[in-house]
C-alpha cells in the first residue's frame, strides 16, 4: 500500500511542479480539469486548512476531489521528469488526454472517461519505471503501455471497471488486443497482463475512508485488496483459460482519498497487487513476484 501524508502546502508545491513540467514538455492545461486541481488547492491552503476531515469532505467536497485527483498527475512526473523530451512523447500525448473529462470523478458518465482512462494507462506506466531495479518502461508500445523487465517485454492493456459485471467483458477484451500484439511483434520472450483500475468498484460513492490510525489504514485497504481478488480472480481466470499462456496475469489498482482519525488528516491511499493467471509457468510466477517486490519498494 502506498499512503502519501503531507501538509498541503506541500501537496500544492509538488503538483504545481508537475503543471510547470506538464506544460514544459507541450501539455496544454489552459482551462482542464488539470488547473481547477491547482487553484482549489491554493485556495484550500488559505482559507482552510486546519478544518477537521469530515467538514473538508463535507462543505469543501471540490478541494478533496482535487487532492485525489491531483497524485495521478503527480505520479507521472516523479517517474519521468528527468527523462529526454523526444522519448517520452508517447506520455505527453497520453497527459494531453488526461487533463480532459469532468473534474469530480463521480460525474464521469460513459461518453467522458476517456481522460481518466489515458491518465491511467500512464500512472500505470509511471508505477513500472524503476530503472535502476531494472524495469523500464515501453514508451513506443504497440499496447495501452508497457515495461522491459529481465530482458522481457511485458504489453499492458488498461481498463478502468465501474462494475463487477464488466469484470469479464474488459478482461476479455485486454486479452484480444494483447493476442493481436503477440501476432504482430513476434517479440520473443514477450509475455502479456491486463492492468485493471477497479477504485470505483470498492469506492462506488467515491467516499472518504476513514480509519482509527494508520495502522488500521494500511491493514483495512490490503484487506479491501485481498478480499476484491478473492471473490473476484475466478472470472479473469475463467477467460484466461481460453487465451495465450503468454497472458500471465492481472495488475489491480484503486486508489481512494483516507482520513486517520488519529491525526485528523485527509490521507491519498493507494494499493496495486498483481494476481497471477492459474497455472502460470515458475519462470512467469517468479517475474510476477519480482514486479511486486519492485511495487513494495519506497
Amino acid at each position: 500500500m502506498k499512503t502519501l501524508v503531507q501538509p498541503s502546502e506541500v501537496i500544492y508545491e509538488e503538483y504545481a511542479r508537475a503543471i510547470h513540467w506538464m506544460e514544459s514538455i507541450g501539455v496544454k492545461i489552459n482551462s482542464s480539469r488539470a488547473s481547477h486541481y491547482k487553484r482549489m488547492v491554493k485556495y484550500y491552503n488559505a482559507e482552510c486548512k486546519n478544518k477537521p476531515i469530515d467538514e473538508k469532505n463535507d462543505i469543501f467536497p471540490s478541494f478533496v476531489s482535487s487532492i485525489f485527483e491531483i497524485y495521478g498527475f503527480i505520479d507521472v512526473y516523479n517517474a519521468f521528469k528527468e527523462v529526454p523530451l523526444d522519448i517520452i512523447e508517447p506520455i505527453v500525448k497520453k497527459l494531453q488526454m488526461g487533463v480532459d473529462g469532468p473534474c469530480d470523478v463521480s460525474d464521469e458518465t460513459k461518453n467522458s472517461t476517456k481522460g481518466r482512462n489515458f491518465l491511467f494507462e500512464a500512472i500505470i506506466a509511471a508505477k513500472f519505471n524503476f530503472p535502476l531495479k531494472g524495469v523500464e518502461t515501453i514508451f513506443n508500445a504497440k499496447s495501452d503501455t508497457g515495461f522491459m523487465v529481465e530482458g522481457r517485454a511485458v504489453w499492458v492493456e488498461c481498463k478502468r471497471v465501474s462494475r463487477c459485471e464488466k469484470i469479464e467483458s474488459n478482461v476479455r477484451k485486454a486479452c484480444k488486443q494483447l493476442e493481436d500484439i503477440f501476432l504482430e511483434n513476434a517479440v520473443p520472450m514477450e509475455c502479456g497482463v491486463v492492468a485493471l483500475d477497479v477504485s470505483k468498484i470498492i469506492n462506488a460513492k467515491n467516499q472518504v475512508f476513514i480509519s482509527k490510525n494508520d495502522s488500521d489504514l494500511r491493514a483495512s485497504l490490503s484487506l479491501l485488496m485481498d478480499d476484491f481478488i478473492h471473490k473476484n480472480s475466478r472470472i479473469w481466470n475463467v477467460t484466461f483459460e481460453r487465451k495465450n499462456e503468454k497472458l500471465i496475469g492481472i495488475i489491480l489498482f484503486f486508489s481512494f482519498m483516507s482520513g486517520s482519525e488519529s491525526r485528523s488528516i485527509l490521507v491519498h491511499s493507494s494499493e496495486v497487487a498483481i494476481s497471477p493467471r492459474h497455472g502460470v509457468s515458475e519462470k512467469d510466477r517468479r517475474l510476477l513476484q519480482y514486479l511486486v517486490a519492485v511495487l513494495k519498494c519506497p
